[in-house]
């Protein structure tokens, strides 16, 4: 009987496992961008250069008030500056939207993928201690916060330092959510405006003007390079999204969101916002300290089928979001956080979980009478979702 010849490996089993097999650099695509005036919009085109991970986005420069009057003005910037010094920051994929979120939405984003990045531990430190009701941390990088006097007949130049960090893979394992710049057709655009003058300070003072805009945006790239063996490529087939949706919020009651199913949700945000985008967040609380004044009761989570509704009173996703994070969202949030066996990635992820948050069909938190809301207020729908790739359109 002829001896058979063992089997010779293959390319693909003798590949080693993506991060051994790839490199993590950062580079710049191109050229800082200037923004000269409120509501100007910078576009980057991405580089066509291995995996993208992460941009770090650096927005730093003047805002100039004038005043014309004869006594010095007060102007006191909005419930949630510095975090919306640009009004929206969207990174678009051929052509649909992986990221598209407000300035304070990226600050939620960064609060929580900051976890993914980087570790509970390090949050304080980097994004700055005293997360008060609104507006989370109060001076970030530099930014001019507080109360500001602009002199009569004169100029105040308000200092902004801003980092904003938009989130392309869903962990520090590189699990999922890759995108591969270097694939046939694909091209990446990033898109930053700037807030208008409303968002940053509201109905400003008679005779108070911004009379100078100077801001530069400084992107930073985090990439990983892609490995020559078939075998080491990382998994592709999700793109990591975080993005909302507007729903007036008219009355007090049950609060509906109703998304499109079939992805994998990860966390669903629901922000409450008294007479408009610009409006003030409802206190958690309707008196201060006492826990029986919740002014929001039941949340809920509907499914397809025949599976039973979650359902939870908001001060325990509050307590649930404590426990998995390490800290507080700010004031009128209410999460829904799906992390153990739901799709989750941070805390042990496997593609065969997320069955359970693919059959989502609708959220549901219940807003007390005492916080009945004023005409024109919303609810901002935040959702952080893992899309199969094959059903971005």
């Amino acid at each position: 009987m002829a001896q058979q010849s063992a089997a010779q490996p293959t390319a693909a089993s003798n590949a080693l496992p993506f991060k051994l097999a790839t490199r993590r650099y950062y580079t710049n695509p191109g050229n800082m961008q200037a923004i000269t005036s409120a509501g100007g919009v910078s576009q980057i085109q991405l580089l066509k250069t291995g995996y993208l991970s992460r941009i770090k986005l650096n927005v730093s420069g003047t805002i100039t008030l004038s005043n014309s009057g004869t006594a010095a003005a007060s102007v006191t910037p909005s419930v949630f500056w510095p975090w919306n010094l640009l009004s929206n920051i969207r990174l678009s994929v051929n052509p649909t939207d992986i990221f598209n979120v407000d300035g304070f939405g990226a600050y939620l984003a960064n609060m929580q993928n900051h976890i993914a990045f980087a570790g509970a531990g390090a949050l304080t430190e980097i994004l700055g201690a005293g997360v008060t009701a609104a507006q989370g941390p109060t001076a970030i990088f530099g930014t001019t916060t507080g109360t500001l006097s602009v002199p009569a007949s004169g100029n105040l130049t308000v200092q902004v330092g801003q980092i904003y960090n938009v989130p392309v893979a869903v962990d520090p394992q590189l699990k999922t959510g890759l995108l591969d710049l270097q694939a046939a057709g694909l091209n990446a655009t990033l898109y930053c405006t700037a807030g208008q003058v409303t968002d940053w300070f509201g109905t400003l003072p008679s005779g108070v003007t911004v009379s100078g805009v100077n801001l530069t945006i400084s992107p930073q790239m985090e990439c990983f390079a892609k490995p020559n063996n078939a075998g080491s490529q990382p998994d592709t087939s999700y793109w990591h999204t975080w993005r909302y949706d507007d729903y007036p919020w008219t009355a007090a009651g049950d609060q509906l969101f109703n998304p499109a199913p079939g992805n994998v949700f990860l966390r669903v945000l629901a922000r409450f916002l008294s007479g408009g985008y610009q409006g003030t967040p409802p206190a958690f609380l309707a008196t201060a300290g006492n826990p029986n004044t919740s002014n929001f009761g039941n949340t809920k989570v509907d499914y397809t089928g025949l599976q039973e509704p979650e359902l939870l009173p908001a001060v325990n996703r509050l307590l649930d979001f404590r426990e998995l994070h390490g800290f507080d969202l700010p004031d009128g949030i209410i999460p829904f956080d799906f992390r153990d066996g739901g799709g989750s990635v941070e805390l042990g992820w496997d593609p065969r979980d997320n069955y359970n948050t693919r059959k989502m069909t609708y959220f549901h938190v219940t807003a007390n009478t005492a916080i009945t809301p004023p005409a024109g207020s919303i609810i901002r729908w935040y959702r952080e979702e893992l899309v199969p790739v094959q059903r971005v359109g």
